[in-house]
């Protein structure tokens, strides 16, 4: 199981199964989207994610 909250702490989520993928990409878009030199991601089924939001 992974969890994952805001900084602020009003949104969080769990995940329960493990990444479909895992990557890294360097492509403009990317590199626009983090302001970073690459972006990182992971993608999980979306049955397995479930979020809770803090009023």
């Amino acid at each position: 199981m992974r969890k994952a909250s805001s900084g602020c702490g009003q949104l969080s989520l769990t995940v329960t199964a493990k990444p479909l993928r895992v990557s890294a990409c360097y492509c403009c878009g990317c590199q626009k989207r983090t302001g970073s030199a690459f972006g990182a991601q992971a993608r999980f089924p979306s049955r397995s994610v479930t979020f809770s939001f803090a009023i």
